[in-house]
């Protein structure tokens, strides 16, 4: 995890999607969706078609 945050601060989408993607499940982490969505629009916005994906199912624009 703590890689994850490390790579998702210094701009990397594809951490900043995983880390959406573990706070949407609840995975390892307790489930929070607001950190979810705020994980998705910073790797959407570099471009990232998953997380552009993933917002669009949870009906929010980036």
């Amino acid at each position: 995890m703590e890689y994850y945050l490390l790579s998702a601060n210094q701009g990397d989408s594809g951490a900043q999607f995983y880390l959406g993607s573990l706070y949407e499940r609840g995975e390892g982490v307790s489930q929070d969706l607001n950190k979810a969505i705020e994980y998705y629009k910073l790797s959407a916005a570099l471009g990232y078609e998953e997380a552009q994906e993933r917002l669009k199912n949870l009906n929010f624009s980036i």
